[in-house]
């Protein structure tokens, strides 16, 4: 009798690879802008930089660059939405919990091909966001 022929794995096409890598580098990206906001303006208007926030876009952004090295590493961001999604109340999970589930399931299905803008994009647009409302918060006074 002759074994069944199992189909192959199912490949993904580079070109939605790509997309869907840059989709999440996308939701990341806002993810630390939101979260950079937040610490800008907390910082500004309490006139300290709250460690909390810090530290929460430190781990983002961290999770963010070991998801964009290695390929299947973005299950990390899978499980670092679930755990916003257990620790912080509606509003939190919202802001931090869906966008990084989202972004986990993104990354471990595509991965962006050009690391080094993807690199840029996730660091730089939370860096401009904090510089722009700190800056504009200065300006303000």
């Amino acid at each position: 009798m002759q074994q069944p022929v199992l189909p192959n794995r199912a490949r993904v096409n580079p070109r939605t690879k790509n997309i869907l890598g840059w989709s999440a580098v996308v939701i990341i990206a806002l993810v630390g802008a939101v979260v950079a906001l937040f610490m800008a303006g907390e910082s500004v208007s309490e006139g300290h930089l709250e460690v909390g926030h810090l530290l929460q876009l430190a781990i983002i952004l961290g999770v963010a660059a070991l998801a964009i090295a290695v390929e299947k590493a973005g299950a990390a961001y899978a499980l670092l939405g679930l755990w916003g999604i257990l620790e912080f109340e509606l509003a939190g999970a919202m802001i931090l919990g869906f966008p990084l589930v989202a972004a986990g399931v993104l990354f471990f299905f595509g991965h962006p091909a050009d690391r080094r803008r993807a690199y840029l994009v996730v660091a730089g647009v939370p860096v401009l966001a904090a510089v722009v409302v700190t800056v504009s918060g200065l300006l303000a006074r």
